[in-house]
């Protein structure tokens, strides 16, 4: 049986990480490398020292999921730099996955959240705008009342996940909304979850794929905002 190798890079907030997964997403799954950090703006500091120790895997590789955002600027360009540097010397596919569809997939599969509840998964966007996705639509960037009017029609308990979580619950709460705020420990999207998402993409059926393409030119940041230097100048 062949070993299927993912390397997973996550980069987007001030949680980073490394991971070397084999058979991701299947009953035999194995992580061989694990690295985990903590920093605001200097990912390229820990994200070289971490590859360094997965190169001995690199003919072994099978493919590169990379967070592509939304979250820092900066952050996200480190990832996504990192990880068509290596899809193109290493001829392989690069599998982007969003900061806060890591985040709801992280939340879901914790067994921390109630069945059918409603997640939306947060983090901050700067100029008093929070990043946010839930249910099966593209994230976006809110402001907190725009953010409050589009969970309004919802009845049910809001469980509310991110780092963007601080700048809005007290708010949705006091319009009526019932949040649940579950651990913190899913407040961050981690390249782990970033591999096995990366993995359900790269077997799923070219219909279900549509044009999606993996290529190392076609993994690009997603950037719904500029960055705060582009908006000032704007």
């Amino acid at each position: 049986m062949s070993t299927n190798l993912v390397l997973g890079i996550e980069t987007t907030t001030t949680a980073g990480s490394v991971v070397l997964v084999e058979n991701p997403d299947e009953p035999n799954e194995r992580t061989l490398i694990s690295e985990q950090w903590r920093r605001d703006r200097s990912h390229a500091e820990v994200l070289g020292p971490s590859l360094e120790r997965v190169a001995p895997y690199f003919s072994k590789l099978s493919a590169i999921a990379v967070g592509q955002g939304p979250g820092s600027f900066t952050g996200i360009r480190v990832g996504i730099n990192a990880a068509r540097a290596l899809g193109w010397s290493l001829h392989l596919p690069v599998v982007t996955i969003s900061s806060t569809e890591n985040m709801l997939e992280g939340a879901r599969s914790s067994g921390a959240i109630p069945p059918n509840q409603l997640v939306v998964a947060t983090l901050p966007a700067q100029m008093g705008l929070v990043f946010a996705q839930w249910s099966s639509a593209a994230p976006g960037a809110y402001s907190v009342h725009e953010l409050r009017d589009r969970l309004a029609a919802h009845s049910g308990a809001i469980c509310l996940i991110g780092d963007g979580c601080t700048l809005v619950q007290e708010e949705l709460r006091q319009s009526g909304l019932t949040i649940h705020r579950p651990t913190t420990d899913l407040d961050f999207p981690t390249a782990h979850v970033a591999v096995r998402l990366a993995q359900r993409k790269l077997i799923a059926p070219p219909l279900v794929r549509k044009e999606e393409k993996f290529s190392w030119q076609a993994a690009q940041a997603l950037y719904i905002r500029g960055s705060g230097a582009e908006e000032k100048m704007s």
